[in-house]
């Protein structure tokens, strides 16, 4: 191999290991898991019950929105085929007041 294919194979290692170090100082949720600081079997429990409300919170939050989204796409898509609607019936009006023009131009 040419020593640039091995250039980024000790980054990973030195970004987790600042991780760690952060994360030991932040004193979060995450902290705790990402620097493995649980207490027995207690702590991971409450540590996990935790993180999955939180995690619950975060999915309720996310469908909440794809549905809203959802929503307003299709009220979007209504209003589109509504104008294509209106801009067919506009076209074949101004193509037909066109051809009477031309057939009789004394109108």
């Amino acid at each position: 191999m040419r020593e640039s294919e091995n250039e980024g194979a000790a980054v990973p290692s030195v970004v987790d290991a600042n991780k760690r170090q952060r994360m030991r100082r932040g004193g979060t949720l995450m902290a705790a898991i990402f620097a493995g600081e649980a207490d027995g079997a207690s702590s991971d429990l409450r540590t996990s019950l935790q993180l999955n409300q939180k995690l619950q919170s975060v999915l309720e939050d996310t469908l909440y929105k794809n549905l809203t989204l959802k929503e307003n796409v299709d009220t979007l898509a209504d209003e589109v085929a509504r104008l294509k609607r209106a801009n067919k019936e506009l076209k074949s009006l101004v193509a037909t007041q066109s051809d009477s023009s031309t057939v009789d131009p004394h109108r």
